[in-house]
């Protein structure tokens, strides 16, 4: 290749193209390394002061607190959001299978950001001019939940 481009051109005009693709060159590894700099401070800033992991182990969601006679009969409730704790393993599987055909397809194939997912949905989204799909997985819709509400 480098026969047929030295056939082709004179010695000057070689130097010539070797000089301006130096040139630019230069600019676009800059450009490149400031595109890569500034992610990665985008991403500092935004995990800076996210609580721990360690969070979920301790995790203790506002229950229904009931108010019990001397017969323990329920004479009162009261509660901000009425949960009832219910261990995973009581929880049907037909249930678990319905929740994540519904809200996550492919839980099973990525690692909590499924990148494929936030791909389609802003190009259906930017096609449609609004917001049409959502491509939050399971596992953001929790971390959402549980550390940033």
């Amino acid at each position: 290749m480098s026969s047929l481009l030295s056939d082709y051109l004179s010695a000057t005009e070689s130097h010539r193209l070797t000089q301006r693709l130096r040139r630019l060159l230069w600019p676009l590894l800059i450009a490149g390394g400031l595109a890569v700099g500034g992610m990665a401070a985008v991403a500092w800033h935004m995990t800076t002061g996210l609580p721990s992991l360690g969070g979920l182990r301790d995790y203790q969601p506002s229950l229904i607190t009931k108010i019990t006679a001397d017969n323990r009969q329920v004479i009162g409730q009261y509660y901000v959001e009425r949960r009832i704790l219910t261990p995973l393993r009581d929880v049907p599987q037909h249930l678990i299978d319905a929740v994540i055909a519904v809200e996550d397809t492919r839980f099973f194939e990525h690692p909590g950001l499924d990148v494929w997912g936030i791909l389609r949905a802003t190009w259906t989204n930017f096609k449609h001019g609004g917001k049409i799909q959502g491509a939050s997985t399971i596992t953001q819709q929790l971390a959402r939940s549980l550390f940033l509400t």
